[in-house]
């Protein structure tokens, strides 16, 4: 086993470590996930916005993440809420 050993302290890197990955403010919830299923990534959701998407529709599914836990700890795509249990959605073709 490896690892790989990174100089945080570069500008560059801490540019890095700060960009923020989610939806960008002031674009609607619904338009980030039509995004996210158009260019086929994973989209992930709390319990709260779960029942407000249709993944059969988008033809995604609801993967496991483990074999033992059917959540994700993370960043819901729908309402930016963050450290949240998540159920993760994939396109059918990629699992």
């Amino acid at each position: 086993m490896f690892a790989i050993l990174r100089d945080w302290k570069t500008p560059a890197n801490r540019l890095l470590a700060a960009a923020h990955r989610g939806r960008p403010t002031g674009l609607l919830r619904g338009s980030w996930i039509a995004d996210l299923v158009s260019l086929k990534k994973a989209v992930t959701l709390c319990g709260m916005c779960v029942p407000k998407w249709n993944p059969r529709a988008n033809g995604y599914e609801r993967k496991m993440v483990t074999p033992i836990h059917d959540h994700a700890i993370g960043e819901c795509d729908g309402c930016n809420q963050k450290f949240a249990k998540c159920a993760m959605f994939l396109p059918r073709e990629k699992h």
